[in-house]
Order: C-alpha cells, then sequence, then structure tokens
C-alpha cells in the first residue's frame, strides 16, 4: 500500500496540482487541457506537466472516447479515485505564511523595495548555487527550483515554473514576491557565468519563466565577435 500512497500524496502537495485534481473530480464528463487552464487562469503548457505528472500517479487518465471530429482529437482528461481520503485545504494560514504576508506588507511601503527585494534574492541565489551537487546551469536550476516547489520544466536557455510555493502571497505581492524569485534565478544562473535575458513573473502573460545563456554559450557568443 505504501508504495502507492506515497506517489499520490508527493502528487498531490502541490497546491495547483490537488486544485486540478479536485476539480477534474467534479467534473461530469472529460475535459481538455484548455478547459483546465481556463478555470485556473493559467497557460495550457503550465497546465500540462500537471496533467501529465497526475496520470503518472494513476490520478487522471486520458479518455479514449470517440470526439466524431475530423484531424487531431484533442487530449480530454478524467479523475481516477484516489486509494486514500483527500481533505479540503481551507484550514487558516499556518504560522510562517501569516509571518511571511504580515512582512510583505510592511515591504511594500519601503521605497524601492523592488530592486532590493531582486538583490536579496539574488544573494540566495549565489549561496544556492554554491551549495548545489549540479555542475551546469541547467541542471542547477532543475534541480535547486524543484527542490524549492517551483516544477522547473527546463531546456536549452529556458525554465518554465509551472507551480509556485508562495502562489498565495504572490497574487497579493507579485513586485515582492516575483521579485525575491527572479533574484533568486539570478543569482544561480550568475553563479555559473551565465546571464538571465528575460524573466517573466506571475504579471506578464503566459506561464512564468526565466531565459538565459550559460556562461559556454556566452564565450561563444564572444568568440564568434571577434572573428
Amino acid at each position: 500500500m505504501q508504495s502507492t500512497v506515497k506517489p499520490i500524496l508527493k502528487a498531490l502537495g502541490d497546491e495547483t496540482r490537488y486544485g486540478i485534481y479536485a476539480w477534474l473530480r467534479d467534473q461530469p464528463s472529460p475535459v481538455t487541457i484548455v478547459e483546465v487552464a481556463a478555470q485556473f487562469g493559467l497557460h495550457p503548457n503550465t497546465v500540462r506537466p500537471h496533467l501529465e505528472r497526475l496520470r503518472e500517479v494513476g490520478l487522471v487518465e486520458l479518455d479514449s472516447t470517440p470526439q466524431g471530429s475530423v484531424g487531431r482529437p484533442q487530449h480530454r482528461y478524467v479523475a481516477v479515485p484516489a486509494e486514500i481520503e483527500l481533505h479540503r485545504r481551507d484550514r487558516p494560514e499556518d504560522g510562517y505564511a501569516l509571518l511571511a504576508r504580515m512582512l510583505a506588507d510592511i515591504c511594500v511601503d519601503l521605497p524601492g523595495y523592488h530592486a532590493e527585494a531582486v538583490t536579496v534574492g539574488r544573494a540566495v541565489g549565489v549561496e544556492v548555487a554554491a551549495s548545489t551537487s549540479a555542475v551546469q546551469v541547467v541542471d542547477a536550476l532543475d534541480l535547486e527550483m524543484d527542490r524549492l516547489g517551483f516544477g522547473p520544466s527546463t531546456e536549452d536557455g529556458c525554465v518554465v515554473f509551472t507551480t509556485c510555493p508562495f502562489r498565495a502571497l504572490a497574487e497579493d505581492h507579485p513586485g515582492i514576491v516575483c521579485a525575491l524569485h527572479e533574484g533568486l534565478v539570478t543569482g544561480v544562473v550568475e553563479a555559473f557565468g551565465g546571464i538571465v535575458e528575460e524573466f517573466h513573473d506571475l504579471e506578464s502573460p503566459g506561464p512564468c519563466l526565466a531565459m538565459f545563456r550559460d556562461g559556454a554559450a556566452l564565450q561563444s557568443a564572444e568568440l564568434r565577435q571577434r572573428v
């Protein structure tokens, strides 16, 4: 039983994923990624990894019922009953969440708080990079951002964050929380000799992501300019 329950608990440990699964259970018929994305105000590319993770642990499956339409069929998802009892997550804020909210309320009244938040995040990112076991920036972002709960999907100069461990606070104070996250990512990338070229946060259209170039890419660009 433990080998079955543990992956399910881990998959549902993410608030967004839990919400998607809970919503799917209440749907009378299978739904598409676009419908899930619209329900939660997310980009379909952000929703897709959540659904795939739920599929991996057997909480969601693809509906094989023919739709009777021409062209490439859309994937439709349906929830599978869990083997464990799930409880509603309507409990009050815990101590750390409440403390974070109160500190954020204080910070927004300080001049230049956004730039300061990026600076603080960058310093922590450098510390994170110094302690990681990864040897390349792509692996470091994948490993450390996942450990911190951001659900990264990393490839060739781009990391998409499929989850946010501070989502509720970020929605109230994006100028602080997203700036801290931007600084954190920047610190990790710069520690490996790279640069962050773009950072799309909660207020940007589409998913939260960072576009970056690692040290090797920067050196290659420099060599081309010299030739």
